[in-house]
Protein backbone atom coordinates (compact mmCIF):
# COMPACT_ATOMS: atom_id res chain seq x y z
CA UNK A 1 0.00 0.00 0.00
CA UNK A 2 1.56 3.34 -0.81
CA UNK A 3 1.02 7.04 -0.83
CA UNK A 4 3.36 9.01 -3.23
CA UNK A 5 3.12 12.66 -2.86
CA UNK A 6 6.07 14.27 -5.25
CA UNK A 7 6.36 12.14 -7.94
CA UNK A 8 3.80 11.23 -10.76
CA UNK A 9 2.54 7.59 -11.12
CA UNK A 10 2.44 7.42 -14.10
CA UNK A 11 6.23 8.29 -15.82
CA UNK A 12 7.70 7.97 -12.31
CA UNK A 13 6.29 5.26 -9.65
CA UNK A 14 5.46 2.84 -12.15
CA UNK A 15 8.21 2.78 -14.68
CA UNK A 16 10.40 2.71 -11.42
CA UNK A 17 8.70 -0.13 -9.72
CA UNK A 18 8.65 -2.46 -12.51
CA UNK A 19 12.74 -2.02 -13.23
CA UNK A 20 13.12 -2.61 -9.92
CA UNK A 21 10.99 -6.13 -10.91
CA UNK A 22 7.84 -4.79 -8.72
CA UNK A 23 4.68 -7.68 -9.19
CA UNK A 24 2.41 -3.87 -9.89
CA UNK A 25 -0.42 -6.18 -9.71
CA UNK A 26 -0.27 -6.76 -5.67
CA UNK A 27 0.82 -2.59 -5.04
CA UNK A 28 -2.39 -0.55 -4.08
CA UNK A 29 -2.08 3.42 -4.44
CA UNK A 30 -3.75 5.37 -1.55
CA UNK A 31 -5.61 8.74 -3.60
CA UNK A 32 -7.82 9.87 -1.34
CA UNK A 33 -9.75 9.26 2.10
CA UNK A 34 -13.76 9.48 2.54
CA UNK A 35 -14.59 11.12 5.83
CA UNK A 36 -18.18 10.99 6.93
CA UNK A 37 -19.54 12.70 9.44
CA UNK A 38 -23.24 13.91 11.09
CA UNK A 39 -24.65 16.42 13.10
CA UNK A 40 -28.41 17.38 14.11
CA UNK A 41 -28.56 20.29 11.99
CA UNK A 42 -26.51 19.31 8.82
CA UNK A 43 -27.40 15.47 8.78
CA UNK A 44 -24.41 13.31 7.80
CA UNK A 45 -21.71 14.56 5.66
CA UNK A 46 -19.27 13.14 3.19
CA UNK A 47 -15.78 14.70 2.25
CA UNK A 48 -13.12 13.54 0.20
CA UNK A 49 -9.70 14.54 0.96
CA UNK A 50 -5.66 13.60 0.94
CA UNK A 51 -4.70 11.30 3.70
CA UNK A 52 -3.82 12.82 7.04
CA UNK A 53 -2.03 10.76 9.74
CA UNK A 54 -3.13 13.21 12.20
CA UNK A 55 -6.58 11.76 11.48
CA UNK A 56 -6.57 8.60 9.56
CA UNK A 57 -4.06 6.08 11.60
CA UNK A 58 -7.33 4.27 12.12
CA UNK A 59 -8.23 4.31 9.20
CA UNK A 60 -5.10 3.10 7.66
CA UNK A 61 -5.08 0.47 10.50
CA UNK A 62 -8.53 -0.74 9.56
CA UNK A 63 -7.91 -1.17 5.84
CA UNK A 64 -4.98 -3.10 6.62
CA UNK A 65 -7.14 -5.51 8.66
CA UNK A 66 -9.30 -5.92 6.22
CA UNK A 67 -6.64 -6.58 3.55
CA UNK A 68 -3.87 -8.92 5.94
CA UNK A 69 -1.91 -9.69 2.70
CA UNK A 70 -0.34 -6.11 3.55
CA UNK A 71 2.25 -6.61 4.39
CA UNK A 72 4.55 -2.92 3.55
CA UNK A 73 2.58 0.21 4.21
CA UNK A 74 4.84 3.21 1.61
CA UNK A 75 4.37 6.60 2.27
CA UNK A 76 6.31 9.18 0.66
CA UNK A 77 6.85 11.77 1.90
CA UNK A 78 5.85 11.64 5.53
CA UNK A 79 5.57 15.05 5.88
CA UNK A 80 3.54 15.74 2.98
CA UNK A 81 0.82 13.28 5.10
CA UNK A 82 1.28 14.53 8.52
CA UNK A 83 -1.94 16.66 8.27
CA UNK A 84 -2.62 20.31 9.75
CA UNK A 85 0.20 19.83 12.21
CA UNK A 86 3.02 22.12 12.43
CA UNK A 87 5.76 19.39 11.30
CA UNK A 88 8.61 20.91 13.61
CA UNK A 89 6.51 20.99 16.85
CA UNK A 90 7.41 17.64 18.92
CA UNK A 91 4.11 18.64 20.52
CA UNK A 92 2.34 17.84 17.20
CA UNK A 93 3.99 15.31 15.82
CA UNK A 94 4.20 13.10 18.98
CA UNK A 95 0.77 12.08 19.17
CA UNK A 96 1.19 11.18 15.52
CA UNK A 97 3.76 9.04 15.79
CA UNK A 98 3.24 7.24 18.26
CA UNK A 99 -0.50 6.53 17.09
CA UNK A 100 1.49 4.80 14.40
CA UNK A 101 3.61 2.58 16.37
CA UNK A 102 0.25 1.36 18.11
CA UNK A 103 -1.73 0.78 15.12
CA UNK A 104 1.65 -1.50 13.64
CA UNK A 105 2.40 -2.85 16.83
CA UNK A 106 0.53 -6.06 15.95
CA UNK A 107 -1.08 -5.61 12.99
CA UNK A 108 1.52 -7.64 10.54
CA UNK A 109 2.47 -4.76 8.05
CA UNK A 110 5.39 -2.54 8.36
CA UNK A 111 5.21 0.96 8.35
CA UNK A 112 8.00 2.82 6.10
CA UNK A 113 7.95 6.42 5.86
CA UNK A 114 10.39 8.78 3.87
CA UNK A 115 11.80 11.49 4.53
CA UNK A 116 14.33 14.01 3.77
CA UNK A 117 17.45 15.58 5.65
CA UNK A 118 17.52 19.10 6.98
CA UNK A 119 20.23 21.94 5.85
CA UNK A 120 21.91 21.53 8.98
CA UNK A 121 26.02 20.62 8.84
CA UNK A 122 26.49 21.25 12.60
CA UNK A 123 24.56 18.04 13.66
CA UNK A 124 24.85 14.06 14.14
CA UNK A 125 22.83 11.71 11.96
CA UNK A 126 19.62 11.99 14.07
CA UNK A 127 19.33 15.42 14.07
CA UNK A 128 19.81 15.58 10.14
CA UNK A 129 16.25 14.50 9.83
CA UNK A 130 13.89 16.68 9.12
CA UNK A 131 11.39 18.27 11.65
CA UNK A 132 10.76 17.27 15.02
CA UNK A 133 13.03 15.28 16.74
CA UNK A 134 9.87 12.94 17.75
CA UNK A 135 10.19 11.74 13.67
CA UNK A 136 13.18 9.77 14.58
CA UNK A 137 12.88 9.49 18.08
CA UNK A 138 9.32 7.01 17.77
CA UNK A 139 10.75 4.99 15.28
CA UNK A 140 12.70 1.66 15.76
CA UNK A 141 14.94 1.73 12.70
CA UNK A 142 16.71 4.46 10.36
CA UNK A 143 18.68 4.36 7.74
CA UNK A 144 19.91 7.18 5.12
CA UNK A 145 21.23 8.01 1.81
CA UNK A 146 24.16 9.42 0.52
CA UNK A 147 26.38 9.02 -1.99
CA UNK A 148 29.91 8.48 -1.27
CA UNK A 149 32.25 10.78 -1.03
CA UNK A 150 35.30 8.74 -2.29
CA UNK A 151 33.43 7.01 -4.97
CA UNK A 152 30.41 9.30 -6.91
CA UNK A 153 29.27 6.17 -8.44
CA UNK A 154 27.78 4.58 -5.54
CA UNK A 155 25.81 5.51 -2.43
CA UNK A 156 25.41 4.26 1.01
CA UNK A 157 21.91 2.93 2.71
CA UNK A 158 23.71 3.03 5.99
CA UNK A 159 22.19 2.64 9.60
CA UNK A 160 21.24 5.95 11.24
CA UNK A 161 19.42 4.32 14.24
CA UNK A 162 18.36 1.34 15.03
CA UNK A 163 16.58 -0.35 18.39
CA UNK A 164 15.49 -4.23 17.16
CA UNK A 165 19.21 -5.57 16.78
CA UNK A 166 22.67 -5.34 17.67
CA UNK A 167 24.09 -5.37 14.35
CA UNK A 168 25.32 -2.30 12.83
CA UNK A 169 25.67 -2.56 9.06
CA UNK A 170 24.17 -1.52 6.19
CA UNK A 171 24.30 -1.65 2.47
CA UNK A 172 25.88 0.15 -0.52
CA UNK A 173 24.56 0.31 -3.69
CA UNK A 174 24.61 2.50 -7.35
CA UNK A 175 22.03 3.75 -9.98
CA UNK A 176 21.32 1.38 -13.02
CA UNK A 177 18.77 2.01 -15.66
CA UNK A 178 16.18 0.23 -17.23
CA UNK A 179 13.99 1.38 -20.24
CA UNK A 180 10.55 0.66 -19.64
CA UNK A 181 8.06 1.57 -22.21
CA UNK A 182 9.90 4.10 -23.51
CA UNK A 183 10.48 5.57 -20.14
CA UNK A 184 14.24 5.66 -18.79
CA UNK A 185 14.28 4.08 -15.18
CA UNK A 186 16.50 4.15 -12.36
CA UNK A 187 16.36 1.26 -9.94
CA UNK A 188 18.76 0.45 -7.42
CA UNK A 189 21.70 -2.00 -7.59
CA UNK A 190 23.16 -3.67 -4.40
CA UNK A 191 26.97 -3.97 -4.32
CA UNK A 192 26.78 -5.52 -0.75
CA UNK A 193 27.05 -5.08 3.25
CA UNK A 194 29.15 -2.23 5.02
CA UNK A 195 30.22 -1.72 8.17
CA UNK A 196 30.26 2.10 8.60
CA UNK A 197 26.97 3.73 9.45
CA UNK A 198 25.40 7.46 8.70
CA UNK A 199 27.62 9.05 11.44
CA UNK A 200 30.80 7.84 10.13
CA UNK A 201 29.59 8.35 6.46
CA UNK A 202 28.43 11.95 7.47
CA UNK A 203 32.44 12.46 8.65
CA UNK A 204 33.90 11.16 6.00
CA UNK A 205 31.97 13.58 3.51
CA UNK A 206 33.20 16.39 6.40
CA UNK A 207 36.71 15.58 6.00
CA UNK A 208 36.47 15.09 2.10
CA UNK A 209 35.61 19.16 1.82
CA UNK A 210 38.03 19.83 4.68
CA UNK A 211 41.63 21.84 4.02
CA UNK A 212 43.10 19.58 6.00
CA UNK A 213 42.55 16.46 3.50
CA UNK A 214 45.71 15.59 2.96
CA UNK A 215 45.93 14.21 6.77
CA UNK A 216 45.00 11.36 5.33
CA UNK A 217 48.37 10.41 3.19
CA UNK A 218 49.65 8.69 6.29
CA UNK A 219 46.97 6.21 6.29
CA UNK A 220 47.77 5.72 2.91
CA UNK A 221 50.77 4.63 3.71
CA UNK A 222 49.98 2.69 7.08
CA UNK A 223 47.40 0.49 5.46
CA UNK A 224 49.58 -1.39 2.72
CA UNK A 225 52.10 -2.05 4.86
CA UNK A 226 49.53 -3.36 7.63
CA UNK A 227 47.52 -5.77 5.34
CA UNK A 228 50.67 -6.80 3.93
CA UNK A 229 50.95 -10.12 5.22
CA UNK A 230 47.11 -11.03 4.79
CA UNK A 231 43.67 -10.18 6.49
CA UNK A 232 43.59 -8.18 9.47
CA UNK A 233 40.77 -7.50 12.17
CA UNK A 234 39.14 -4.02 11.71
CA UNK A 235 39.51 -3.55 15.41
CA UNK A 236 43.08 -4.37 15.58
CA UNK A 237 43.89 -1.88 12.66
CA UNK A 238 42.30 0.75 14.32
CA UNK A 239 43.82 0.25 17.76
CA UNK A 240 47.19 0.20 15.83
CA UNK A 241 46.31 3.05 13.24
CA UNK A 242 45.74 5.58 16.33
CA UNK A 243 48.98 4.21 17.82
CA UNK A 244 50.55 5.92 15.28
CA UNK A 245 48.44 9.47 14.91
CA UNK A 246 45.82 7.98 12.52
CA UNK A 247 42.02 8.41 13.25
CA UNK A 248 39.18 6.18 12.39
CA UNK A 249 37.68 8.41 9.76
CA UNK A 250 41.39 9.22 8.32
CA UNK A 251 41.63 4.91 8.41
CA UNK A 252 38.46 4.11 6.83
CA UNK A 253 38.68 6.87 4.01
CA UNK A 254 42.35 5.57 2.82
CA UNK A 255 40.48 1.98 2.66
CA UNK A 256 38.09 3.25 0.53
CA UNK A 257 40.26 5.27 -1.75
CA UNK A 258 43.23 2.26 -1.80
CA UNK A 259 40.05 -0.51 -2.24
CA UNK A 260 40.94 -2.99 0.48
CA UNK A 261 37.59 -5.23 0.94
CA UNK A 262 36.52 -6.50 4.03
CA UNK A 263 34.10 -9.20 5.64
CA UNK A 264 32.25 -10.00 8.19
CA UNK A 265 33.35 -12.94 9.58
CA UNK A 266 32.30 -14.90 13.42
CA UNK A 267 34.00 -12.60 15.31
CA UNK A 268 33.66 -9.37 13.76
CA UNK A 269 35.04 -7.18 10.29
CA UNK A 270 38.40 -8.43 8.73
CA UNK A 271 39.88 -6.38 5.71
CA UNK A 272 41.96 -7.51 3.60
CA UNK A 273 43.77 -6.59 -0.20
CA UNK A 274 45.01 -9.48 -2.36
CA UNK A 275 42.96 -12.07 -4.71
CA UNK A 276 43.47 -14.97 -2.00
CA UNK A 277 42.84 -13.57 1.32
CA UNK A 278 38.98 -12.85 -0.98
CA UNK A 279 38.49 -16.17 -2.03
CA UNK A 280 38.93 -16.95 1.73
CA UNK A 281 36.55 -14.43 2.87
CA UNK A 282 34.29 -15.55 0.61
CA UNK A 283 34.55 -19.00 1.64
CA UNK A 284 34.52 -18.02 5.22
CA UNK A 285 31.28 -15.86 4.66
CA UNK A 286 29.65 -19.10 2.24
CA UNK A 287 30.38 -21.34 5.85
CA UNK A 288 28.30 -19.26 7.99
CA UNK A 289 25.17 -19.26 6.10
Amino acid sequence: LMAIAEDDLSDTVMPRLMAAGADVDRIQFVYRVRVQSFDEKGGRKSEVRCLQLSEDVEKVRRAIVTNPKIALVVVDTITSYFGDVNTNADQDIRPVMDALARAFGDCGACFLGIIHHNKKSDVDAVQKILGASSVAGAVRAVYGCSRDPENKDECYFALVKGNLTKKRSGMKYKMSEKTIDGIIAPHIEWLGETDEDANEVMAMEKESRSPGKKQVDMARMFLPQALEKGARAARELIKEAGANGISVDQLKRAKYELKVQSVKRSDGWYWFTNEKEQTFAYEDLKGQL
